[in-house]
C-alpha cells in the first residue's frame, strides 16, 4: 500500500510536470506567436509608412511638376502678351508715322499750292500793274499828243495871223507906196502890174 501510494505521488507528480512542461511550451509558442505577430505588425506597419512616404513623395513630385508646368505655362502666355504689346505697339507707331507722314505731305502740297496762288497773284498784280501802267503812259502820250497838235495848231494859227497881218501890212505900206510914188511919177507898167 505504502509502494502503491508512492508510486501514485510519483505519476502525479511526473503529470504535473509534464502539465507544467506543456504549459511552458503552450506560454512560449503563445509568446512566440505573439512576438511574431507583433513584428508582422511592425513590418506591416514599416511598409505602410513607407508606401504612405512613397505616395506623399509621388504627390509632392507631381505637384512640383505640375507647378513648374503652370510657371511655364505663366511664361509663355507673358511672353505672348509682351510680344502683342510690342507689335501692338509698332502698329501704333507705324501708323503715327504714316499720319505724320501724310500730314508732311498734304502741308508740302498746301504750301506748294499756297506758293503757286501767290506767285499767280503777284503776276496777276504785276500783270495789271503793267497795264495800269502802259494805260497811263498812253494817256499822257494822247494827251502830249494833243497838247502838241493844239500846239502846233495854235502855232500855225499865230503863224498864219502874223503872215496875213504882215501881209496885209505890207500890202497897206506898198498902196500908200503906190500912192504917194503916183503923185509923183508913174512907175513902169510892168511893175505896177506886179505890186497889183
Amino acid at each position: 500500500e505504502e509502494r502503491s501510494r508512492t508510486m501514485g505521488l510519483k505519476e502525479a507528480e511526473d503529470v504535473k510536470m509534464l502539465a507544467q512542461e506543456e504549459l511552458m511550451h503552450k506560454n512560449s509558442r503563445r509568446k512566440s506567436q505573439e512576438a511574431y505577430t507583433e513584428e508582422m505588425m511592425r513590418v506591416a506597419a514599416e511598409e505602410q509608412k513607407f508606401a504612405m512616404q512613397e505616395e506623399l513623395q509621388r504627390e509632392r513630385t507631381r505637384k512640383e511638376v505640375q507647378d513648374a508646368v503652370h510657371q511655364e505655362e505663366i511664361r509663355i502666355e507673358q511672353e505672348n502678351r509682351k510680344e502683342e504689346m510690342m507689335e501692338e505697339a509698332n502698329r501704333v507707331y507705324s501708323k503715327k508715322l504714316a499720319n505724320a507722314e501724310a500730314e508732311a505731305e498734304r502741308n508740302r502740297i498746301l504750301s506748294e499750292e499756297d506758293k503757286e496762288k501767290m506767285e499767280e497773284e503777284r503776276e496777276r498784280r504785276a500783270n495789271k500793274d503793267l497795264a495800269v501802267t502802259a494805260m497811263h503812259m498812253e494817256q499822257e502820250q494822247r494827251i502830249a499828243a494833243l497838247q502838241q497838235k493844239d500846239h502846233q495848231e495854235m502855232k500855225e494859227r499865230n503863224q498864219n495871223r502874223d503872215r496875213a497881218r504882215r501881209m496885209s501890212d505890207a500890202g497897206q505900206a506898198e498902196r500908200m507906196e503906190m500912192e504917194a510914188a503916183a503923185g509923183h511919177h508913174h512907175l513902169p507898167a510892168d511893175v505896177e502890174g506886179e505890186l497889183m
